[in-house]
Parts: structure tokens; sequence; C-alpha cells
């Protein structure tokens, strides 16, 4: 069930190209020591890595939807993990655009 959408936090720092559907994106070595990511179970901080993909496909909107999500990440997404992400601020709800 789609609940909206969600953005990674300071996109732009992630970001080389400024178009849409970017074929890669910078991945800083602080993704392995920020206290508040390693703090995650392992599966909430690779469905982060995957995040940043993911927000580099969509413009930064990202569905918050555990389905769509599970489907893209090939591993199971539950509801918990995103609130893990959220709650530390990695993610957050992103405004609807129609």
């Amino acid at each position: 069930m789609a609940h909206g959408y969600l953005a990674v936090k300071n996109f732009e720092h992630f970001q080389h190209y400024k178009t849409r559907n970017p074929p890669w994106i910078k991945l800083y070595r602080e993704f392995l020591t920020d206290y508040a990511l390693r703090k995650l179970t392992p599966e909430a901080r690779l469905l982060m890595a995957a995040c940043y993909l993911l927000a580099a496909e969509t413009n930064n909107r990202i569905p918050h939807d555990c389905g769509y999500l599970t489907e893209r990440v090939v591993f199971t997404v539950n509801e918990a993990m995103l609130t893990s992400l959220t709650a530390e601020g990695f993610l957050f709800a992103a405004e609807r655009k129609e």
C-alpha cells in the first residue's frame, strides 16, 4: 500500500548528475563510519544504500511502499526498517507532486 513518497536527506550531496535517472551516484566512505547508520540493522543499512540508488532513479521521490521496495531491492522490506531510517533522519516524507 502506497503512503506517499520518501526522500533521502541531503541527496544533492550524493548526486553528481543534475538530470534525472543518472547512471551512478557518489557514495562516500562516511557511509561506513556514520555512527547513527552503524546503529541500524544490517538490513536497514543495505536498504539505505539501495535508497540512494532509487532516489537517483526517482528524482528523490521514492514510493513509500514496502511491496515496491521489496521488489526493487530483492529482499523483504518492512515498515520497521523505514521507520528506523526516518527516525535517524536518513529519509523523510517527500511532498506529493501531482
